[in-house]
This record gives C-alpha cells, structure tokens and sequence, in this order.
C-alpha cells in the first residue's frame, strides 16, 4: 500500500507541478509584451542577464545545497531522524558561512556593473538597482530552498508548487499595478520578485512544521563531517553548474559584449518560451526525484529501474508536445505577440535554442540517476569540457562570422545534442545495470513522436486560419488534444495505456457513486 501511496504522491506533485507552469506560462504571456512595450526590447535582456550573474554566484552554494535533500532524505526514510537532522543542521550552518562571504563582492559588482557590461547611460541606475534586487533574492532564496528541504524529504514538492503557483499570480498583478501608476523602471521587476520571495518564508516554516516537525535545526548537532560529505559529493555538480554556465549562462553577456544590448534583449526574448519548457522538463523531473531516492534508499533496483522507465515515457510525452507545436506554430505567435520585432528572426533563435529537445525530451529525465546513485563525477566533468568547448567556439564565431546572436543560440544545442547522445544515454544505462544501447530506443521514439506530432500540427495549421489570436489559439488547442492522443498510442504500450484507461474509468465510477 505504501507503494501507492507514494506513487500518488508522485502523481501529484506532477500534476501540481504542470498547473503551476502553465499559469505562469499564461502569466508570462501577457506580462512579456507588456514589459518590452513600457522599457524596450533592451528591459528583457537586462532582466534575464542580472538572473544569469545569480547562476554565477550559485557556483558556490551548489557545491554544499545540490545534494542535501538526496542526503537528508536517504538517512530519513533508513530511519536515521539524528542523522537526518545532523545533515539539515549542517547545511544551514554552511549557508550562513556561505551568503556571509558573497556579500563583498556582491556590492563590488552592482557598484562597478557600468565596467563591467554595456549600459546606456541613461539606464545605469535603473539596471544597477535591477541587479541590487536580484542578489538580495538571491539571499532569500538560500533561506527559502533550505526550508523547503523537508517538502524533498516527505515527497510532497505539490506544497512547494502551490506556493509558487500563488507567488506568480502576484508577481503578474503586482507588476501590472506597479508599471501602470508609477513612471515604469527594469528594477521594479526584481523588486516585487524579492518581495515576493521574502513572503514566503512564514508559509514554508509552517508546512515544514506540519510536516516534519523533527527534522529542525539544531547547532549541537553540526558536524564538519557532513559537511565535508557535503561539499564532497556536491562539488561534482559545481563542475556541472560550471559547465550549465559556460554552455547557456554566458549567452547574454557574449550578445552584450561582442553585439549590443538590443540584440542581447533579442535573444532573450527568444530563450522565453524555450526556458519555460526547459522549467517544465526540469520540474516534472523534480517531481520524480523523491520517489527514486526513496526506491533507491531501499536498495529496490527492479523498483528504480522501473520507475526510470516510466517517467521517461512520462517526460517524453509532456514535453515533446509543447516544445514540436511551438515550433509549428512559432513565427505566427511571434507576428502576434511581438508585433515591433522581426518574428522570422525570433522563430529562428527559439528553434536553435530548443532542438535538443527534439530527440531527447524522455531522456531528460536520466539527470536523476547522477544525483540519486550519487555518480556525479563523469556526468560533471564531460559537461564542464562541453562548456569550455561552447565558449571557444562562439566567442571565434562571433568575431570571424556575422553569424552574432544565432551563434550563440545553435552552438550550445548542438553540443548538448551531442553530449547526451554520446555520453550520458549510454552511461546511465550503465549504471541502472542495462546494455549500454537500452535508452537509446527511447531516443528513436522520441523522433517518431516529434516527426508525427510535426506533421498533425503542420496540417492542422495549413487547413485552419490563424490570422487572429482566437484562430491561432483554436488551431494549438486543436493540434495539442490531436497529438495528445497520437502520443499516448506512440509512446505508451497497450499494458500501460490500459492501465491508464483503468485507473480513469474507476475514478469516474467512484464520482458517480459519491
């Protein structure tokens, strides 16, 4: 029974997870144009580069936060609380430490941020005071990731995604008040988002408090140790986030330096819709951590195993729709969304920034066997030689080519591309105990389903107009429920499909008893 139960929990926190994303999507939507039509195209590119310089920072607390809930969750459900709560003690006491020494240099950036990236003079108070904003929520955030610790542990991320879904409702009204009665400002943009944040705090002591309620800090119970084992096993992912940065983290600040500000704003415009997919992939992948690091605590192979296999049909499904209709779709939502800008020029940079994804949507979720089986050394260092490798070769193309911006958008994908095809299916495979060859199925379906999902959506858009917002949105809306259908019957086998079927019919069955 406690399978099931955990398995609901799963369910839930996926489930939860997609709303949450879609509101924001939908928040997002209206909120983007809005934005670029009260401070220009630059605004979005200013915003997303000031949230990059966070990623930087990150390269210090990664190395003690990535593996904490891995940790504090396997020495909990082995039924080691003092354990448990030694490792939580442990993470809070490094955190302090920690955001204690990145204040320094925190300061020194924001006050030489002029030098230091192109600014018009006419914005260096207002970007400066944007990235004031970012790194103090940055700073709440430490704290806000620590409490929600015991979310991870108890597999009940569904709380942390209902905090979030009602902190982005605000965010996208709060925003909408402020730009409409006062002279519109960049830093009112991280502003209300550190609000935002700073909010939270009270709601996550409390569910945290309803949860585990013994699993508290206790500075008696700090231990070097811990956090030496921390830091150990979490240093692998600092290589990896090094990697995250060189391959995707640095794009802005290249357009920035190498290009101009406008075309800096360009991309990121184009990287939106593609980051929000790319949060959707890695929060239904988060949304299978717990239960993986539950069945691997037990030592249940044939368990995680399976349970690797099926979130990989999930992934598969959810983000291979979104990601092949937006391309279908893409230079006519552009034309209707960022009317001011070059929408072919948009579509393009979004394609080259999202077709990784084409082929390797399930296989996504693979990331979470390095941290689970704690084999993060390879994973980290091939993606660090990634990162070096993308850097290198955008930096020669921008000053060689007139290639600009859609260098620095293709180049990353082709390595990822490469990377996951030649390193991380076969290597995950490996370590699940399977033939090195076994994800590589999972690959072709996800190319099948792509190029069928292409086609529906390709004819769907030739046979209905699409001249307006509502033909537009009829015409996705009828493409997505299409494909939908086409990738279940693609993706899943007749067992599962029935198995969904089943569970669908005893639900209704049950409503109408009630």
């Amino acid at each position: 029974m406690k399978i099931v139960s955990e398995n609901k929990k799963t369910a839930i926190n996926l489930i939860s997870s997609i709303i949450t994303m879609v509101i924001s999507i939908a928040i997002n939507f209206f909120l983007s144009p809005y934005i670029v039509s009260q401070l220009g195209t630059e605004a979005n590119g200013f915003t997303q580069l000031a949230n990059n310089f966070v990623m930087y920072a990150t390269l210090i607390t990664v190395a003690l936060n990535s593996m904490a809930g891995r940790f504090i969750a396997i020495e909990y459900h082995r039924g080691k609380p003092k354990e448990a709560k030694a490792y939580y003690s442990s993470v809070i006491v490094g955190n302090i430490l920690i955001l204690a020494l990145l204040i320094l240099p925190s300061v020194v950036i924001i006050t030489n941020l002029d030098k230091i990236i192109n600014i018009s003079v006419e914005h260096i108070y207002d970007v400066k005071m944007l990235f004031a904003f970012v790194f103090l929520n940055f700073y709440v955030s430490q704290v806000t990731g620590i409490l929600a610790i015991n979310m991870y542990v108890a597999n009940k991320l569904f709380i942390t995604n209902l905090i979030n879904l009602v902190r982005t409702i605000f965010n996208g009204l709060l925003l909408i008040c402020i730009f409409s009665f006062f002279k519109p400002f960049m830093y009112y943009v991280s502003l209300i988002a550190f609000l935002l944040t700073l909010a939270t705090v009270p709601f996550l002591l409390f569910y945290k408090k309803k949860n585990l309620s013994d699993l508290v800090f206790d500075p008696h119970l700090f231990r070097v140790k811990y956090l030496i084992d921390l830091v150990t096993s979490g240093m692998w992912n600092t290589v990896n986030q090094g990697g995250n940065i060189l391959m995707t983290g640095l794009d802005l600040l290249l357009a920035n330096i190498f290009i101009n500000p406008v075309q800096m704003g360009l991309l990121a415009i184009a990287k939106i819709i593609p980051n929000t997919i790319l949060q959707i992939a890695s929060t239904i992948n988060t949304s299978f951590s717990p239960n993986l690091t539950m069945s691997y605590a037990k030592n249940d192979t044939t368990l995680f195993v399976k349970q690797v296999r099926a979130s990989m049909k999930i992934s598969s499904i959810l983000i291979t729709l979104p990601t092949i209709i937006f391309l279908v779709y893409g230079h006519k939502f552009y034309s209707l969304w960022m009317p001011t800008l070059n929408s072919k020029t948009l579509t393009m940079l979004s394609f080259l920034t999202i077709m990784a994804f084409i082929p390797l949507a399930g296989t996504q979720v693979l990331y979470n066997i390095f941290t689970t089986t704690n084999k993060l050394k390879l994973n980290s260092i091939t993606f660090l030689i990634s990162g070096v490798l993308n850097l290198i070769s955008v930096v020669w193309l921008l000053k060689f080519t007139n290639l600009g911006v859609f260098a620095v958008a293709g180049v990353s994908s082709t390595i990822t591309l490469l990377r996951n095809l030649l390193f991380v299916i076969p290597y995950t495979a490996k370590i699940v105990g399977l033939k090195w060859y076994e994800f590589y199925k999972d690959v072709g379906i996800s190319l099948f389903s792509s190029a069928i999902i292409g086609s529906i959506s390709f004819l769907i858009k030739v046979l209905l107009p699409k001249d307006s917002w509502l033909s537009l949105f009829v015409a996705i809306s009828a493409s997505i429920l299409t494909c939908f259908i086409v990738s279940i019957y693609i993706v899943l086998n007749r067992i599962e499909r029935e198995k969904i079927l089943s569970m669908l019919l005893r639900k209704e069955v049950h409503n109408g008893q009630n």
